[in-house]
C-alpha cells in the first residue's frame, strides 16, 4: 500500500475511532475545537491525533474536571495530564495537556488534547500546508515522517512541514544538513 493510500486508511481509523468513543460530542461542548497536525492536513503515519479546544474560561480545577469525566467513562486506556500554564515547555503550548492512549484496530492510538485559554500559534504551518500542499510534497513528508519513525530520529512533524515546504527537502541526507545547518527556523 502506498504511504499515501496508507495515510488515508490512518485517518479513516482515527475517524472511526473518535466516533465510537464520541471524544468529539464530549469535547464540543467545551470550547472552540480545532484539529491540529497529522489528522487536519491528512499526513497521518501513525495512530497520532491533536485537538486544540479553546475556551477563555478554561482553569486547571476545570482541566482536572474534564480529566476526571474522560476516565469516568473509561473509553481509553491510558490518561496523561500536564499543567503547561506554570510550567512552560518550550514548543508547547501555554494550557493544560490531556492524553489518552489506546489500542484500536490492531494499532497504538494516542490523542492529545489541549485545553487553551486563546488559540495558539498553529496558523502558521497550517498556512504553509494550504499553500504549498500538492501530491508530491504530501508524499515527501510521508516518506520523511516514515524513516523519521522507523529510525527513532528526532525531528518533529513541524520540522519536517517547514523543511519540505520551504526548503524543498526531499531526503532525509537534506534534512540532517538542513538541521545542522540550523536553517529550519
Amino acid at each position: 500500500m502506498s504511504l499515501l493510500a496508507q495515510s488515508r486508511q490512518i485517518k479513516k481509523e482515527a475517524d472511526s475511532l473518535l466516533r465510537q468513543t464520541a471524544l468529539l460530542e464530549f469535547l464540543e461542548k467545551l470550547g472552540k475545537m480545532n484539529f491540529v497536525g497529522s489528522y487536519r492536513y491528512d499526513l497521518m503515519i501513525d495512530g497520532d491525533v491533536d485537538l486544540h479546544i479553546v475556551n477563555p474560561l478554561f482553569t486547571k480545577e476545570k482541566s482536572v474536571a474534564v480529566l476526571n469525566a474522560l476516565i469516568k467513562a473509561n473509553k481509553f486506556r491510558g490518561y496523561l495530564y500536564y499543567d503547561f500554564t506554570a510550567r512552560r515547555r518550550a514548543g508547547f503550548p501555554k494550557g493544560y495537556y490531556i492524553g489518552l492512549k489506546t489500542k484500536f484496530k490492531g494499532r497504538k492510538w494516542k490523542i492529545d488534547i489541549w485545553l487553551l485559554k486563546k488559540a495558539s500559534r498553529n496558523d502558521d504551518i497550517a498556512r504553509l500546508v494550504e499553500r504549498y500542499s500538492n501530491p508530491r510534497t504530501k508524499l515527501q513528508i510521508l516518506r520523511l515522517k516514515d524513516i523519521v519513525k522507523a529510525k527513532r530520529l528526532p525531528f518533529t512533524s513541524v520540522e519536517i512541514y517547514r523543511a519540505v515546504f520551504l526548503n524543498d527537502v526531499r531526503n532525509l541526507s537534506d534534512l540532517k544538513r538542513l538541521t545542522a545547518d540550523k536553517l529550519l527556523f
